[in-house]
């Protein structure tokens, strides 16, 4: 299930298996942008996951679409920023859409970009898909570690990773 909205931001099947990788197998994994749970669905297929989501109809469609799978994960409808949880790994894909057209302006992410990577930053790795269009030195701000990756021969996402175990790029 999804809305047209999320199903444009979410994560390309084989993308969201590589974000998942990143992390080690059997490690809790917070999804703090869960979305419909394209993202979550590939870290819960690794080990037991958080996912957080704002809204609920896509947090009830998250839940589905990993049923659909025969998965599940922890599911919370609340501001994963702001939230009190005690993990060492993360994900992020920060919402790219305002009033349903596509927006380059970090400061109009939701959650904003720099939030989310002071959040990160304390955590022993956080990895925060991002638009492969923003400035480099705004991505590079962002974390010591990144990576521009493609699919299918296009370059898809920019993907920035903190905390203590993301290395410089």
């Amino acid at each position: 299930l999804f809305v047209r909205e999320a199903l444009e931001q979410a994560t390309i099947e084989g993308l969201a298996r590589y974000h998942a990788s990143l992390f080690p197998e059997g490690e809790l994994v917070v999804d703090m942008t869960a979305g419909i749970g394209s993202g979550l669905i590939a870290i819960a297929t690794r080990g037991p996951a958080i996912g957080y989501e704002l809204d609920p109809v896509r947090l009830q469609y998250a839940r589905y679409n990993l049923s659909v799978y025969g998965l599940e994960a922890e599911l919370r409808g609340e501001d994963s920023v702001a939230a009190d949880w005690q993990v060492e790994f993360a994900v992020a894909d920060p919402a790219r859409r305002e009033g349903g057209e596509r927006t380059y302006d970090p400061a109009h992410f939701s959650p904003r970009p720099d939030a989310v990577a002071k959040r990160m930053s304390v955590l022993r790795l956080g990895a925060m898909k991002l638009t492969p269009m923003m400035f480099d030195d705004t991505l590079q701000s962002l974390g010591p570690h990144l990576e521009y990756v493609s699919y299918q021969s296009e370059c898809r996402e920019a993907l920035v990773m903190m905390g203590k175990e993301a290395r410089p790029t």
